[in-house]
């Protein structure tokens, strides 16, 4: 029988497998174990492959289904894309239909409204006091410390003479330092109500400066209600800009519009820039398309658009019209004229146009009348005697109505000048009558590049108007006051200061002074903020030049022929 003396404890980690080997010598117990390690370790091998292919082919399965998850979620996120751009098409295309009864759900405001009737918020300064005043009324008197004198302390003279003294010291002391922390409470309580008082007449003047300043902005406001309602042309046009500038458009289009009031008839006339056909969103309908990854866009047609635009135009005038009376809450304004503008390229010839299409004047009775909830804007706008093309969309120039007033009693018939001028003529010298014509023919070649006019106004000497400019231009254009100036000296401030005031009154757009000489720093400051521009000697040389005309300023040579023919006349 054979007596295996051999034996070893073999252990595979990653089988988890664990055997004793048994042999008859120690050679053969190693050998054994060692074949069986090698046994393990193949199947180990194979195991860890196999997993590691399975691991692969989870992988591999897990990217297959997140790239289908990513798919899914990508055509999703597109097709939740097309939805909102459709979404959005169809507001923007209602909105555009309905801007009229939109418009009616406007909030308007008053001048009224403008006050600031707020009381002054800052809280007032709390009187605290560290100290209870009723105790420190209570001032600490020696008696409140004065020491017990008992039986023992008089047993002995000597000894009881010391303590009365050592309890009378004591006493003398707690006293002193009573008085002392009374007087210390009472400064802190005096210091506490001089800070009081402070900080509370720093709280009465502030509060006293609020609304000092609240009634001057109201006064103000008062006052340029009381001017709007006695029908001053400058404060009615400020006022219905301010309203007219917070309409919102349903496209990317900003009002843009010049005002006329004319306080004798009460007309208010509104030249206004009108959207083009190009501005309107073509978009109906957007799709994704799964198979091709693309977005598939759907237009309106050419007639749906053609109707749309011109639908929104006479929604424009008419909702501009309606905000304007609105607004007049002190119902000065009795008509209202509405001019719509268009810029664009004339497709025939390629150059800028501008021209006006439609046209509407209402009186407020008549427009006030109408239920503009229910009416169809087109046949509104017909009804009121409105002019325009049949249809809007071909751009068809339309004579206004009523434009910008450019009669004025005050014009005179104009004579020529600069056809006798050569550069020997000293413009500085020349009858002032003649430089005011002069002035009035330059800028009449100036404006009418653009289909501007300019008028001469009876003569003034430097007491008025000189001549009125009328630019045609519906954005930027409109009455503009011209003053000329045959200075041989410096222009001061009061000759701006007075061209501003003669703009403000006329109702113009700006102002033009124009002087053979040049102004004071003073003079460019005032204007420099100002709807002003001032032209001196130099400048009026650029623009004679400009438009071919040679001339010359000579100052010191004028003021000598100046002052020849005043002698002359004596």
């Amino acid at each position: 029988m054979t007596i295996n003396n051999w034996q070893k404890s073999i252990f595979h980690q990653g089988l988890k497998k664990y055997k004793l080997i048994k042999a008859e010598t120690k050679e053969e117990v190693e050998l054994k174990a060692n074949l069986q390690m090698l046994q393990w370790e193949e199947i180990y091998l194979k195991k860890l492959e196999k997993e590691k292919r399975l691991e692969e082919i989870k992988t591999e399965n897990e990217k297959k289904k997140q790239k289908i998850i990513n798919r899914q979620i990508l055509i999703e996120k597109h097709l939740n894309k097309a939805e909102g751009l459709t979404n959005s098409a169809n507001i923007n295309i209602n909105n555009i239909r309905n801007f009229l009864k939109d418009s009616l759900k406007t909030q308007l405001f008053n001048l009224d409204e403008l006050k600031d009737n707020s009381k002054f918020s800052d809280p007032k300064p709390l009187k605290s006091l560290p100290h209870n005043e009723t105790d420190l009324n209570k001032k600490p008197t020696s008696e409140d410390f004065k020491p017990k004198i008992g039986l023992f302390d008089k047993l002995f003279d000597k000894i009881s003479k010391k303590r009365i003294e050592l309890k009378n010291k004591i006493a003398e002391e707690n006293y002193l330092k009573a008085v002392e922390i009374h007087n210390t409470k009472i400064n802190e309580n005096n210091f506490a109500k001089q800070k009081y008082e402070d900080e509370l007449k720093k709280w009465g003047e502030k509060e006293k400066q609020f609304y000092k300043k609240q009634n001057k902005e109201n006064n103000l406001i008062d006052k340029k209600k009381e001017s709007y309602e006695s029908k001053n042309s400058e404060i009615v046009i400020d006022f219905i800009s301010s309203v007219l500038s917070k309409i919102h458009f349903p496209i990317n289009f900003k009002i843009d519009f010049s005002i006329f009031f004319n306080n004798e008839n009460s007309i208010i006339v509104i030249e206004s820039k009108l959207p083009l056909i190009n501005d309107i969103p073509k978009i109906r309908e957007v799709k994704y398309n799964k198979s091709k990854n693309i977005f598939n866009e759907t237009y309106l047609s050419d007639n749906e658009l053609k109707e749309i635009y011109d639908g929104f135009l006479y929604q424009i005038a008419l909702s501009i019209t309606n905000i304007i009376y609105k607004a007049d809450k002190s119902e000065i304004i009795e008509s209202v004229v509405f001019n719509g503008w268009i810029k664009t390229i004339d497709d025939k010839t390629g150059k800028d146009i501008t021209c006006c299409i439609l046209s509407l004047q209402t009186t407020r009775e008549q427009f006030l009348s109408l239920n503009l909830e229910r009416i169809i804007p087109k046949e509104c706008f017909k009804g009121l005697k409105g002019i325009s093309s049949s249809k809007l969309h071909t751009l068809t120039p339309i004579a206004p109505i009523l434009q910008i007033n450019k009669n004025d009693k005050r014009f005179i018939s104009s004579y020529e000048v600069i056809k006798d001028l050569d550069e020997s003529i000293n413009i500085a010298a020349i009858d002032w009558k003649d430089f005011e014509h002069l002035i009035r023919e330059i800028f009449e070649e100036e404006f009418s590049q653009n289909g501007g006019e300019v008028k001469v106004t009876q003569s003034s000497r430097d007491g008025g108007v000189d001549a009125i400019a009328f630019d045609p231009d519906p954005l930027r254009g409109g009455k503009i006051v011209i003053q000329a100036k045959r200075y041989t000296n410096i222009v001061g401030l009061s000759a701006v200061r007075d061209l501003y005031g003669t703009v403000i009154k006329e109702g113009a757009i700006k102002g033009i002074l124009v002087t053979t000489a040049d102004y004071g720093a003073d003079a460019y400051n005032y204007a420099n903020s100002l709807p002003l521009t001032l032209l001196n000697g130099s400048n009026l040389l650029h623009l004679l030049s400009k438009h071919g005309h040679k001339v010359k300023i000579d100052l010191k040579e004028a003021k000598i022929l100046i002052e020849e023919q005043k002698n002359r006349l004596i």
